[in-house]
Parts: structure tokens; sequence; C-alpha cells
């Protein structure tokens, strides 16, 4: 991630333009040479304990691409560090921004998952880590995400039970996205594992249209109650537009969106009026939920 040095001062001298501008070469130079030697230090250190930090003088840049060069043949020591850097809690890491951080564990986990002998270990860790509420909502809205990515390739009946309990269990999580991120990865299970379709479909509706649930969620949660035809989803977008003026307006949005897929000539009216709202986002997802209508 780059950053962005903004120069705010314009009153100064020609002299001190060009004594900044020598001073910037020369501490650029510096950068470049203190680059250089980390990297020639990194080359002393193996791929993992570049990701997991314990070579001194990572950044964020050099563990991501340390992620990409594990390969497909740890070996059962490197999946054991890999594991334990992955339950390392917010804070407690060199990289203190949690894009970053989770960042590189997210890069990490994708590598475990292709490698070519099966890691026996990973739904159990994934499992773990959701479960672990120290390891902060980000991540462990990541891990529900991977589960179902990872559904497929798993080789137990025991896995796949693992996977399908710890996902119902996330539609609990209402005071935040994860009951949402849920929903949206028992869809992509459904009729493929233990969840049903119509099974899914109605959790995401009493989710959709429950206003004590996070608004992320229920922005979720409505899309895919409408994805399954759910004909309640309308009955709630609806009620969202008409009814609920102090919802954000990505869930509005979200609303009007559902109205241009599954609505009816009905809508027309309601999706003109937010046509010529003052707000560009209304405007611009009504604009596109009546072009859809208007098709079908």
């Amino acid at each position: 991630m780059k950053a962005a040095r903004l120069w705010g001062l314009f009153a100064f001298s020609l002299f001190s333009i060009n004594t900044a501008f020598c001073t910037t070469i020369s501490n650029s130079d510096k950068v470049s040479k203190n680059n250089a030697k980390n990297v020639h230090e990194l080359k002393k250190f193996s791929e993992v304990e570049i990701v997991t930090s314990k070579a001194a003088g990572t950044t964020y840049a050099s563990r991501i691409k340390a992620t990409h060069r594990l390969g497909g043949h740890l070996s059962d020591a490197d999946l054991k560090e890999l594991y334990t850097f992955l339950h390392r809690k917010p804070g407690t890491d060199p990289l203190t921004r949690g894009l970053e951080f989770n960042g590189v564990k997210n890069e990490t986990v994708i590598a475990l998952m292709n490698q070519q002998k099966y890691p026996v270990d990973l739904t159990r860790q994934l499992v773990e880590m959701y479960q672990d509420k120290t390891l902060g909502t980000t991540w462990r809205d990541y891990c529900i995400q991977f589960l179902s990515q990872w559904y497929p390739q798993t080789t137990t009946a025991a896995e796949k039970e693992m996977i399908v309990k710890t996902i119902t269990a996330a539609f609990q999580e209402k005071d935040n996205g994860i009951a949402g991120t849920a929903v949206i990865a028992a869809s992509k299970l459904a009729g493929k594992s233990d969840f049903k379709p119509d099974q899914v479909g109605a959790v995401a509706q009493q989710l959709a249209e429950d206003k004590n649930v996070n608004p992320v969620s229920r922005i979720s949660a409505l899309q895919v109650s409408a994805r399954m035809k759910n004909f309640q989803a309308v009955v709630t977008a609806r009620d969202i537009i008409k009814n609920q003026p102090k919802v954000p307006v990505m869930l509005k949005m979200s609303a009007l969106a559902v109205l241009g897929t599954n609505g009816d000539s009905s809508d027309l009216r309601t999706l003109e009026e937010y046509r010529n709202s003052s707000d560009i986002r209304l405007r611009a997802a009504a604009a596109a939920a009546w072009h859809r209508l208007n098709k079908q």
C-alpha cells in the first residue's frame, strides 16, 4: 500500500524549496539503500519465516510476496508455523494496519488450500479461528468465507458436518456483518451440502426483515433472499424504502436493486421517484433498477 505525502505550505523561498528537494532526494536514496539491504537480508530466511515475520526487516509487501512463493509442498513443520501465525491476535504483529495484517493471513490461507498434500487440519483451524472472538470480527468473517470455499475440497463427512454447523452458528451473529456472510456462504452450498435452498432462503428472509440485525448483514441477507426468488424479499424491500427512513443508504440501495430484479410494474413509480433523489447513490441504484424492471 502506498502512502501519499501532502505538501501544504506554499510560502517557502526558492532556497527553502531547493533545500527540501535535495533533502527529499537524499532521503529517497537512503530508503532505496535500506530496501536493498532488507531484500539482501531476507534472502537468508525461508518464505515461512518471512510470512510469519520471524525474519527481521519484513514489510507488508515482502510478506505478501512470500505467501505467493510458499508453493504446494509445505512440510508439517511449516504448516504448524503458519497455523500459529494465523491464530495471531490483532496488535501482536508488526503490521499494525488491520487491512494489511488480514491481507497476509488471507493469502496464507489461500496457499494452504492449494497444497498438493491435503492439509488435514485446515478445517479445524478455520473453525477454531472463527470461534475465537479475540481474533477480531474481520478475520472471523474471513474464516466463514473460507469454510464455504473449502467445503467442496474436504474429504471426510466429519469435516463437512463441522463446516455446516459452524456456518449455521454464524447465522446468530446479528450485531455485525457475519450473519450476512454466513447466509451468503450457505447459499453457495445450498443443494450441495446439508443446507437446503428453502432453509437458507428462510434464514435470509428472517435476517433481512429484522430491524435489529446489523444493516451490513441485512444487505447480504436481502440479496440472498431475492436471489432465491423469495417473494417476501420484495415485500421487505418495499418496506425498507417506504417505511424505514433512517436505514443506511447502502441498505436502501440494496432494496432498490431487489425491486429491479424481483419487483413488478407497481414498483416503477417508486423507482422513478428515487431516480430524482438528491443522493447520487440512490439515483444511480434506482435508475439501474428501473431499467432492469422495464426490460422484464
